[in-house]
């Protein structure tokens, strides 16, 4: 996508468009449709996938997106929402991959 979580005066954008940027990049560039959304003035969340629920609170989170992963909390660029989608777009097809025989 080549847009970036920045602003034309240097100021970061509001969480709706930081979470528009990442749910363009999951949907278009990693094929996940089935995302739900929800922003306001103050925080963004999106749910990419069972398991992974992506938060942006600017400013408190230091202008980045975080979700977990194993139970470790992961932080990434805001203004790299490519990245970010690269990673969480991974980490839904570790969790979606259908188990080994054998195991549950």
């Amino acid at each position: 996508m080549g847009a970036t979580a920045m602003g034309r005066t240097g100021t970061w954008q509001d969480p709706h468009e930081v979470i528009a940027l990442l749910a363009a990049e999951l949907e278009h560039g990693h094929g996940l449709h089935r995302l739900y959304i929800n922003a306001d003035d103050k925080v963004a969340l999106l749910s990419a996938c069972t398991g992974v629920t992506v938060w942006y609170i600017p400013g408190q989170s230091g202008q980045v997106l975080a979700w977990a992963e194993g139970g470790e909390q992961v932080t990434w660029p805001a203004a790299d929402p490519q990245g970010a989608a690269a990673r969480i777009a991974a980490r839904c097809r570790t969790l979606t991959r259908p188990a080994a025989p054998g195991r549950s």
